[in-house]
């Protein structure tokens, strides 16, 4: 007997005694499709076939073509078109017994495709250079334990800690040298009143010699004038700056200028 999928037109050779009477649900091993099948009758007329329920397929799932031969269709649903082909009607196998024929094998696995071999040649070069590189980075990041560290110092070498960097009283003692006085510890006594008379000479020159030259340019204010036209403002405005400086020190000392 030929059962045939009503999805898929699937074509299934089962031995009509498998088949009962009063038909039997049968799935379709390719596409997963249920569907009833009416058995033969007694008398030897079909029975009408059933009516399909209005459920939604079941998604097809693609299997090995050695696991479609191997399983046996199960008890499904038939659809309202669906026929069987070819004499009488014979009654299904049952799904708890073994298929005696193998289903037609589903659409075939699409073939890997083949790499180019000049793409294949760039990706081999690309894992090449990054294994090399990491192989790199891994070689620099294991030297850096030779960076001249130097480890932590016993503390047994220097019991005293850092009593032990203090020099010693007396090394310090026997490098000085002692300074030769010739009276007493007065040696240095001419050079501070050496020093005392430079500087009290220092301070007393210098406001002299600033008299001077300040008494010299008064006088000498109007000839200057005369022989330098341009400087003769400044001149007048300096000479006449002393000139109320004399009259204030004048009525300051009850002196008539």
């Amino acid at each position: 007997m030929r059962l045939v999928c009503p999805n898929c037109t699937a074509q299934y050779e089962v031995d009509a005694s498998l088949l009962p009477d009063e038909g039997t649900e049968v799935q379709c091993s390719a596409c997963s499709t249920v569907w009833f099948q009416p058995g033969q009758a007694k008398d030897g007329t079909m029975p009408p076939p059933a009516q399909k329920p209005e459920a939604a397929p079941r998604p097809s799932r693609p299997q090995p073509d050695g696991q479609q031969a191997e399983r046996s269709p199960r008890p499904a649903r038939p659809r309202p078109d669906a026929q069987t082909s070819d004499g009488p009607s014979q009654p299904p196998q049952a799904a708890s017994q073994p298929d005696t024929a193998a289903p037609e094998p589903a659409n075939p696995a699409p073939a890997a495709r083949s790499l180019d071999p000049s793409v294949a040649e760039v990706l081999r070069k690309e894992a090449e250079f990054e294994a090399a590189k990491r192989a790199q980075e891994a070689s620099s990041l294991e030297m850096q334990e030779e960076l001249g560290l130097f480890g932590p110092v016993e503390g047994s070498a220097h019991p005293r800690g850092g009593a032990s960097r203090l020099p010693d009283i007396d090394d310090i003692s026997s490098t000085l040298e002692p300074i030769d006085s010739g009276r007493g510890g007065q040696s240095g006594l001419p050079q501070t009143q050496s020093a005392r008379k430079r500087s009290f000479l220092g301070g007393l020159i210098l406001p002299i010699g600033l008299a001077c030259i300040m008494s010299a340019l008064y006088l000498a204010a109007p000839m200057l004038a005369q022989s330098l036209p341009a400087l003769d403002a400044p001149l007048g405005s300096y000479v006449a700056l002393v000139d109320k400086a004399r009259l204030a020190v004048a009525s300051l000392i009850g002196v008539a200028p």
